[in-house]
């Protein structure tokens, strides 16, 4: 007796508009994945002995968020830090831009490079950086870590943080000038 496979494919060239179903066995799930390397230089935010867990756990969860949403296959290495909020932003990531023209608010850089191309272009380095400044008792704010549990009055989401400054490391750019253009030159 011939394989399935064999009858799929015969059905199909009796009506080439008849949709193949396929077993989700046989499927690639595909997703980009974030290793964190929580580098221990204070005990603030994610080294906090008696926060870090949850504020790790709140990164994770949110870098699984965004990470499943991609339709490639790439595991991007972090460093990560906590500092002390200054006043003026409360996160920033980065990954060293590649040679390329700016476009459309994207700057190709070696995470983009590692999640489009599958080329991981520095080696055993990290392919990016994550920063967090994180409150103390005298600030006006507090990080909310699930957001599930809701966002209320001085809480920030640290999940919509996390991915919005993740979102920047792949090379994605958000500033739009009143003109149109970006902060990549583009526009």
């Amino acid at each position: 007796m011939p394989p399935r496979s064999y009858h799929r494919r015969l059905l199909q060239r009796r009506d080439p508009r008849r949709l193949l179903a396929e077993r989700l066995e046989d499927r690639r799930m595909l997703a980009v994945s974030f290793q964190f390397d929580y580098i221990r230089n204070n005990q603030i935010g994610f080294n906090d002995p008696t926060q870090g867990d949850g504020f790790r756990s709140a990164l994770e969860s949110a870098a699984s968020r965004l990470g499943d949403q991609m339709q490639h296959e790439a595991t991007i290495q972090m460093d990560v830090y906590s500092f002390e909020f200054t006043g003026s932003a409360v996160a920033h990531a980065a990954s060293e831009s590649q040679p390329s023209l700016p476009e459309g608010g994207f700057l190709a850089n070696v995470i983009s490079n590692k999640i489009i191309n599958g080329i991981d272009s520095n080696g055993t380095a990290a392919d990016g950086v994550l920063e967090i400044f994180f409150f103390d008792e005298n600030d006006e704010f507090v990080y909310a870590t699930d957001p599930a549990n809701g966002v209320t009055g001085n809480q920030l989401d640290l999940q919509s943080i996390v991915i919005h400054e993740l979102v920047h490391a792949i090379g994605f750019t958000s500033a739009t000038n009143g003109n149109g253009s970006d902060d990549a030159g583009a526009g």
